[in-house]
């Protein structure tokens, strides 16, 4: 029996973010969140330099509000 979805809160340190690049590379998809004040604090984490995600959601404070989307690439789609 193998996941074929894993969905986690806080990606908090390089090892988790390790862990989950891994799992993608399996096709294995993730679904997870990491606290930031924007996706420029996202870029400034030293482990992010492996884009493991399709897609990245800015969410606001405000519940349900999105503030941004971005592509893999972090190219601001919307």
């Amino acid at each position: 029996m193998s996941p074929k979805i894993v969905i986690c809160d806080e990606i908090y340190s390089k090892n988790d973010w390790d862990f989950l690049s891994n799992i993608t590379k399996t096709g294995i998809k993730v679904i997870a969140s990491c606290h930031a004040e924007n996706i420029n604090d996202i870029k400034q984490k030293k482990y992010f330099n492996d884009k493991i995600f399709d897609i990245y959601f800015e969410i606001s404070n405000q519940i349900g509000k999105i503030n941004n989307i971005f592509n893999k690439n972090l190219q601001k789609i919307c």
